[in-house]
């Protein structure tokens, strides 16, 4: 590239971080005439999609980069920074690889690396890419950090213990962080030595002595101690401060959500998606693994793939209100975009895949719009229940109302009226799986799933605990047993929590059992 064009790309990329889409085109349409597939070119058009709210292109461009061979050092470094903001694993992981294989004493990117191997389910590899980093760094508390969620994943737990403390001696500031994944492995009983020390330590971080709060509750409930639900309380009142939930907002949008969507003839797939929806911690993680255990499903992750579709449609003035002037060509972008990303994961052999994010609840009749050939499974568990579950649960990110309790009302008062539209309206393709009946009556329920996902019978679906595929959520080690009855009235002791609110568990509670008989 000539210099005069190297200027332009600079004068492109300036206006871009000032977000002036008019000066970067009319910039980059001088470079193009000459260098229409320059990787400088590329990228500068990626992020200006991104800017424009235009996803798919933006995730197609930076991907396409992600596979040349021919890119300059400095222009890998964007490459992968880019990568990481929209959380572009696959193809940052693609890089990655490229990188470590050429410099394998960075030992930066190897660790890199092996995050983004997390991220993409490839956890066996990621620990050995870990363990070349510890042997290296032996000092470094994010690498026993990252083992210790990796093999968490496996449910490897006594694995996971160790680099959690390992991790908690190396970086003792971030004491919460490590109590936190300690109490987060569900099957892990705090020692004697734990206690002790979750009991005197004090952080100047708000955000870490939240963390800890979690922690000591965990505890106080492993005593079956009564300090417990004020601890919880206490707990949630501290995380809180970190996270904001608009309730209007969340309300208008489970409002706006429930309008009638097109008609599209079904299409044949080379491998059909089965979305599962509904409450965190209401049996999702559950029924992904039993599906997963037969012989013609493969299983990916949360994928954010309709969300970010939903975010690009919403740009444009298409979604929710106006689905139904969709033009074909948007709709097939959709779906390939879709499609694409998806076929990211390792599908071959199968003639579906789950999409299990519960999230997507609220995008049901995009998903509908796009993929009429899918089935839906709703998650339904007694309320008070997954009110308690989630209540009790620290996410990562995301689900912002879990912290206070009128928040949570309000959402799950908004998942059940925003599930009674869709089962109404679309009942051929929305199945509600009450959580209760699955652990009562298992192989029943089991063998009316398969039948509603259009599956022959597996018997491995009764032996679901068996697989040892990675399990990114919190029921890691919950889904490694056989089905149990345990937690049907676990969240009673919790309900004076959510006294004195307009909205109650038990009108939820009324709201769930009718949806059930509908």
């Amino acid at each position: 590239m000539d210099d005069r064009s190297q200027r332009l790309i600079e004068k492109a990329n300036r206006a871009i971080s000032q977000k002036n889409v008019t000066s970067a085109t009319l910039a980059l349409n001088k470079v193009r005439r000459y260098y229409p597939e320059a990787p400088e070119v590329l990228m500068a058009d990626a992020e200006l999609a991104f800017i424009k709210g235009d996803i798919p292109t933006g995730t197609l461009l930076l991907t396409s980069l992600s596979k040349q061979d021919s890119i300059s050092p400095a222009l890998i470094s964007t490459l992968r920074s880019r990568l990481e903001k929209y959380e572009l694993y696959f193809p940052l992981r693609d890089v990655l690889y490229r990188v470590v294989s050429m410099f394998p004493d960075d030992n930066d990117s190897r660790l890199q690396y092996a995050q983004t191997l997390i991220q993409t389910g490839a956890i066996t590899e990621a620990i050995h890419q870990l363990r070349i980093c510890e042997s290296s760094m032996p000092d470094n508390a994010t690498v026993a950090l990252q083992l210790g969620h990796a093999y968490k994943a496996l449910s490897e737990t006594n694995h996971a213990d160790k680099a959690y403390h390992d991790y908690l001696k190396l970086a003792p500031q971030f004491a919460g962080t490590a109590f936190w994944s300690l109490a987060d492995l569900k099957d892990y009983r705090f020692s004697d030595n734990d206690i002790e020390a979750l009991g005197t330590a004090s952080l100047d971080n708000d955000y870490q002595m939240a963390l800890l709060s979690f922690a000591r509750q965990r505890v106080a409930e492993q005593q079956g101690s009564e300090k417990a639900i004020p601890l919880l309380k206490e707990a949630n009142v501290q995380f809180s401060k970190h996270r904001n939930f608009s309730r209007n907002g969340f309300t208008r949008l489970a409002n706006d959500v429930q309008v009638p969507v097109p008609t599209h003839s079904a299409e044949s797939l080379t491998q059909r998606p089965i979305f599962i929806v509904g409450m965190p911690r209401s049996g999702t993680t559950l029924t992904e693994q039993i599906l997963a255990a037969h012989s013609d499903v493969a299983t990916t992750d949360e994928l954010p793939y309709i969300e970010r579709i939903a975010i690009y449609l919403s740009n444009k003035g298409y979604y929710p209100a106006n689905l139904g002037a969709l033009p074909d060509g948007e709709r097939d972008k959709c779906r390939q975009f879709y499609l694409q990303q998806a076929g990211q994961y390792p599908l071959t052999g199968t003639c579906c895949f789950i999409d299990k994010n519960p999230n997507n609840f609220i995008h049901i009749g995009l998903i509908h719009t796009l993929f009429p050939e899918a089935q839906i499974v709703c998650l339904s568990r007694p309320v008070m229940d997954n009110l308690a579950s989630v209540y009790r649960q620290l996410f990562s990110k995301g689900n912002d109302y879990a912290y206070h309790p009128e928040d949570l009302l309000v959402y799950t008062d908004s998942f059940y009226r925003v599930m009674s539209y869709w089962q109404k309206t679309l009942p051929e393709v929305v199945n509600i799986l009450d959580y209760e009946a699955l652990v009562e009556d298992t192989e029943v329920v089991i063998r009316k799933l398969l039948n509603w996902c259009r599956l022959d019978f597996d018997p491995a679906c009764l032996r679901f605990y068996e697989m040892d595929t990675p399990v990114m959520t919190p029921s890691a080690s919950q889904v490694r047993q056989p089905i149990n009855t345990k937690s049907i009235g676990s969240g009673d002791r919790y309900r004076v929590l959510f006294d004195g609110f307009s909205i109650t568990p038990e009108s939820i509670e009324q709201q769930r059992k009718t949806l059930l008989r509908q």
